[in-house]
């Protein structure tokens, strides 16, 4: 028995989202253990230079640190897809709070920030034959940070990750919120989850594309699944602007309804419906799909 036919559509992201990060997770830890042995490697066999018991107790512990970072942001999307209607928004928060918590690191504690990226200067000497003087290469980030524009700079640029960072998360919290404004009155208690999803290029645009999946049990009628797709469309045509998308009730498996936005109308095209025939439904044996109806059927 599938995920899907256990659990229906709406919660098989929820059942396999730690299915999905539990092998990732362990090919970084692996990865990162295997280049943290070559890197201390590297290091020892560099001449003194000052600092280095710090930057090999950084290059030490780098791989944990980025194996505990991505298995904090797996759980918190975990927790936001379980708990709450803005997945994506939380997800925008979390590499924010991941680039500021690497800014921190870099300024409270810089060599073992520079412990955690020897291992490019390893792989620069490996590929490129390109050794690094260490001694250097150190007394000039010394002189970075005793500068007095370093503080400055360093405001600046936290200032406008920050503004950036939130402008990116809230490009699509509209869209969320109409998915929890769905959520709440569709006219079912079938609907088990509501996902939005905006296409985004870079961090400082507007979102152009988006799209709202109503995932419903898989033994919704499909009357209901209709009534679903009015209810939901009709909420969506109140909700200015609204970008070139696609409203979507799919029951996880075989049968979806959709109203696409029609670019030549500027407007939402008609209703349809399409699913793959079943004894019950279709009063045979059949399998194949059946035609696209529309919602007058």
């Amino acid at each position: 028995m599938s995920l899907v036919d256990k659990y229906g559509g709406g919660n098989i992201l929820i059942y396999g989202l730690p299915l999905i990060m539990a092998p990732l997770i362990a090919i970084a830890a692996a990865l990162g253990w295997i280049i943290t042995r070559f890197t201390l490697g590297y290091l020892r066999r560099q001449p003194d230079f000052p600092h280095k018991e710090e930057v090999m107790a950084g290059a030490k512990r780098g791989w944990l640190v980025v194996v505990g970072s991505m298995a904090a942001a797996g759980l918190v999307l975990w927790l936001a897809l379980y708990f709450s209607f803005y997945p994506r928004t939380v997800g925008k928060l979390v590499v924010i709070v991941l680039a500021l918590h690497t800014t921190y690191l870099a300024y409270r504690h810089p060599w073992y920030y520079l412990g955690h990226a020897a291992w490019l200067h390893w792989l620069k000497q490996l590929i490129f034959r390109r050794a690094t003087d260490w001694k250097q290469f150190v007394a000039r980030w010394e002189r970075k940070r005793k500068s007095s524009w370093g503080p400055i700079w360093g405001a600046l640029a936290v200032g406008m990750l920050v503004a950036m960072g939130l402008w990116w998360a809230e490009s699509g919290l509209q869209y969320e919120g109409l998915a929890w404004q769905i959520r709440v009155t569709a006219p079912s208690e079938n609907v088990v989850r509501v996902l939005s999803y905006c296409g985004e290029g870079y961090p400082w645009e507007k979102p152009e594309f988006g799209s709202i999946m109503i995932m419903v049990a898989p033994d919704t009628p499909r009357q209901e699944m209709k009534e679903i797709l009015h209810s939901a469309r009709q909420l969506v045509e109140q909700a200015e602007p609204w970008p070139r998308g696609s409203l979507d009730v799919w029951d996880g498996y075989r049968r979806m309804c959709k109203a696409d936005w029609d670019t030549h109308k500027g407007g939402w095209g008609e209703e349809g419906c399409s699913w793959e025939a079943s004894e019950n439904e279709a009063g045979s044996n059949t399998t194949g799909p059946l035609p696209q109806t529309n919602e007058n059927d």
